[in-house]
């Protein structure tokens, strides 16, 4: 893959859905922590302070780097998606590779054997490791303070997670209005965005609500769009003479709509584009409306 391949795939990663990141964050971190597994094996032991403690650190630092997936004009400009991509995936795979480490010893501690330690990969049930008493040895009594040490760990670290939260926040809030304000590749790239995030009706409700193109003598022109479920509506106020809407208009209308880029990603998604076309006096001269299922009869 050449630079210029790769820095175009990182920038169609930095505008998936968060979903679709998160997974593949959560991949990575999977990776880590088999590759940790595997290179290397403690004996050491973890108490639950510090394994919250390291848990909602590694939340935090796993969050922060979500702060380079935002396609900022600069990034775009100076080519520099493919290096923040490869830094936040490495970055991911370190969170993963610690994470083990801590549930390995985690586990050890708890359980006498490293066997728990995948628990720490699975949703809800990782709390099973932040829960579970320590094992004390033949003859070992517990630390004086434990039950103080583990309430401050848990303050610190709902105070972390609260603040994961904010930024996660933020990285979105920071990554469509870099969309919006044109750092992404390309219009498609907003509207893909928001499929993926929110889905084909908020979407349609988002577009309907931005700016309209400026009029034009003597032309077609867009002067309302209107969002009603999975519909997007155009209202056309048509300033001249001589539209006819036959069979050859219905044709260029199709072939119009089903090869832009940003109305065949809607119609793809499972949306209806209709245009409602009306003359200077306001009579209705007709109506096109298109699904998927034109662009491909």
């Amino acid at each position: 893959m050449t630079v210029a391949g790769f820095n175009d795939f990182a920038l169609g990663f930095m505008v998936m859905g968060s979903g679709r990141i998160a997974l593949a964050s959560f991949g990575l971190l999977i990776a880590g922590g088999a590759l940790s597994a595997f290179l290397f094996v403690s004996t050491a032991r973890t108490e639950r302070p510090r394994y919250v403690l390291g848990n909602a650190a590694l939340l935090l630092a796993a969050t922060l780097s979500g702060a380079m997936l935002i396609p900022a004009p600069g990034v775009i400009e100076k080519g520099l998606a493919g290096p923040l991509w490869l830094v936040w995936a490495l970055a991911q795979i370190a969170c993963g590779f610690a994470l083990w480490r801590l549930a390995e010893t985690r586990s050890r501690d708890a359980y006498g054997h490293a066997g728990a330690a995948p628990l720490a990969f699975v949703p809800l049930v990782n709390l099973w490791l932040i829960f579970a008493p320590r094992r004390l040895e033949s003859g070992e009594a517990d630390r004086p303070g434990a039950q103080m040490g583990d309430m401050a760990a848990l303050v610190v670290g709902i105070g972390f997670v609260c603040l994961s939260l904010v930024v996660t926040r933020i990285v979105a809030e920071r990554t469509e209005a870099a969309l919006r304000g044109g750092g992404a590749p390309s219009e498609e790239a907003w509207v893909r965005y928001l499929l993926d995030g929110h889905g084909l009706e908020r979407t349609i409700e988002v577009l309907a609500a931005g700016s309209l193109p400026p009029a034009e003598p003597g032309a077609s022109n867009l002067t309302r769009r209107e969002a009603v479920g999975t519909e997007l509506r155009g209202t056309y106020v048509i300033d001249g003479e001589g539209y006819t809407f036959s069979d050859g208009f219905r044709q260029v209308f199709i072939m119009t709509e089903c090869s832009a880029g940003t109305d065949l990603l809607l119609l793809k998604a499972g949306a209806t584009i209709r245009h409602d076309y009306f003359d200077r006096t306001g009579a209705k001269l007709g109506q096109q409306a298109i699904t998927i299922k034109d662009c491909q009869s």
